[in-house]
């Protein structure tokens, strides 16, 4: 190993780590429920947002949008996609992600 080489575990810094993925094992760890992906339409976009018990929990999750494959970002606030309408065919992708997902 090169003298300047540092191993990946020692160049993740603390802070960024529980920021990022504390609130994802914390809810997984901690917690019996898994976490539900809420979608719900109006009259003009889809919203969405997590129901969780962890309070800051933020997994990004993966979606069929028309055949074509879109990450999104929910928080535990509602929250609207601008490229998502009502009509649009919108399937989660859970076969890579243990979620539940409802359609209000």
């Amino acid at each position: 190993m090169a003298k300047n080489h540092q191993p990946l575990y020692e160049t993740l810094q603390k802070p960024f780590a529980l920021r990022y993925f504390y609130p994802v094992f914390n809810q997984y760890l901690r917690y019996t429920k898994i976490p539900e992906l809420l979608i719900r339409k109006n009259n003009t976009n889809l919203e969405f947002k997590w129901n969780a018990n962890e309070p800051n929990f933020n997994m990004p999750i993966d979606l069929d949008v028309n055949g074509k494959e879109v990450r999104m970002y929910p928080t535990l606030d509602w929250q609207v996609m601008d490229n998502l309408k009502p009509n649009d065919d919108v399937k989660v992708l859970t076969n890579n992600f243990y979620v539940d997902v409802r359609f209000e």
